[in-house]
């Protein structure tokens, strides 16, 4: 197994639990020599029971378990830990919107700190709606800030460390496209209207990626008038994910060279 250790997390609402079920089921047979090998049984069981959940048309509750799940990640000629810290996602906004990871004294806090500084790649989840709400009101103004200062500052402190590698995965993406087309014309306006000290300082100088990415794409209106997940739901935007994982140097060196050659034919 080689030292890499591959840490996914998310923000509240964030879909953590769909997302690691879906690419687990989804690396649960080889694909290209690319395998997802849970360490446990315990594992195994979270996975499979949370795919029979969504294959049952329902969505899967939100939990406030705070445990570490483990799978070897293995590609052709080479084994890595791909690890899910399933914690309330809340603890995210309050660490990094005021730095208060600078002077934590929670032992909650340190594992969650430990966690991140120990892994060499990381995703984080987020959720899009925490940034289209367009609500004037006071408490939803500065909500809407907490979270993009929070992403920021998360993206600053633990990018210090140059050997770590890490992606913006925005999740459900296919449940608010429209929305962002339609509001903004295309995601990157979206990203320079409600994320501008992310986009400028982390998108766009540090060349962090931001994957769309859809773990259920197709849901329907059940009975009840609630979303919900379609019969044989199929997903999107795994595979630029997991090409990421595999070499995120190479993966995010390729996008800014072909988005420059775009550039450079539109000039």
């Amino acid at each position: 197994m080689s030292e890499r250790k591959i840490a996914i997390i998310g923000t509240r609402g964030a879909g953590k639990t769909v997302f690691i079920t879906t690419l687990a089921k989804y690396l649960s047979k080889p694909r290209n020599g690319i395998f997802l090998n849970p360490e446990s049984y315990e594992v195994a069981e979270y996975v499979e029971l949370n795919w029979a959940i969504l294959n049952r048309s329902e969505w899967i509750p939100s939990t406030n378990v705070e445990q570490m799940l483990n799978w070897k990640f293995c590609t052709p000629g080479n084994i890595s830990q791909l690890r899910l810290l399933d914690y309330n996602g809340e603890d995210f906004h309050r660490l990094f919107t005021k730095k208060e990871f600078l002077n934590t004294t929670s032992s909650k806090d340190q594992e969650l700190l430990d966690y991140l500084r120990d892994s060499q790649i990381i995703s984080l989840l987020i959720n899009l709606q925490d940034f289209l709400d367009e609500s004037l009101e006071e408490d939803r103004i500065k909500l809407k800030l907490q979270r993009q200062i929070a992403l920021k500052e998360f993206l600053t402190e633990i990018r210090k460390d140059k050997k770590r590698d890490i992606a913006v995965v925005f999740t459900a993406y296919n449940q608010y496209k429209e929305t962002i087309e339609k509001r903004y014309g295309n995601q990157k306006e979206f990203f320079q209207q409600e994320l501008p000290f992310v986009y400028y300082e982390h998108f766009v100088k540090e060349h962090i990626l931001g994957f769309p990415v859809s773990a259920v794409a197709q849901t329907v209106i059940n009975e009840e008038n609630n979303r919900v997940p379609a019969q044989g739901f199929l997903s999107e935007g795994l595979d630029n994910i997991i090409k990421w994982i595999i070499n995120p140097e190479k993966y995010t060196q390729a996008y800014f060279n072909r988005k420059q050659e775009n550039n450079n034919v539109r000039k």
